[in-house]
């Protein structure tokens, strides 16, 4: 269960103002950033499609042994890391899960989602408590379609 930090309270969809907002309609992402999970939202389904896209890309230019010139979102952080681990005797990229979800994130504002800026948290017991960002927007589907075609822009 999330709550505002400082309040105790849950959080409300800014665009309704629902406390239900898992199920109002507006919810794009409820990422928990401690864990690097995907909780739910219009994302939770297809946040494979994402990383399908920068695994192939980045499997295709490390065995071509070529440069791979991305620089939004944090991409290029992304693949130096993915080209510090690559195992040329593998057939598969594994990309490092905080890196790919903060990239994430950054792309799904930037293709129109926002995030509630107080401080959420999920306080799961002694040791567990996780921080957590919620995305929202009015259409959360029209997001992830923009940001999925982004970022098939940004990889060729």
């Amino acid at each position: 269960m999330t709550i505002i930090e400082n309040t105790g309270r849950g959080p409300a969809c800014p665009i309704c103002n629902s406390t239900e907002y898992g199920s109002c309609g507006h919810l794009v992402a409820d990422f928990d950033r401690t864990y690097g999970e995907c909780l739910g939202g219009e994302i939770y389904d297809r946040q494979a499609e994402f990383s399908d896209l920068a695994e192939r890309a980045f499997l295709l230019n490390l065995n071509q042994k070529t440069v791979l010139s991305v620089k939004k979102w944090g991409l290029d952080e992304l693949w130096e890391i993915t080209l510090g681990k690559f195992d040329p005797d593998e057939e598969y990229v594994e990309l490092d899960g905080d890196i790919f979800q903060r990239v994430l994130i950054a792309l799904l504002k930037d293709s129109g989602a926002f995030d509630v800026r107080e401080g959420l948290i999920d306080p799961g017991g002694p040791s567990m408590t996780s921080w957590v960002s919620l995305l929202f927007a009015d259409d959360p589907s029209k997001v992830i379609d923009m940001a999925i075609n982004k970022l098939k822009i940004e990889l060729h």
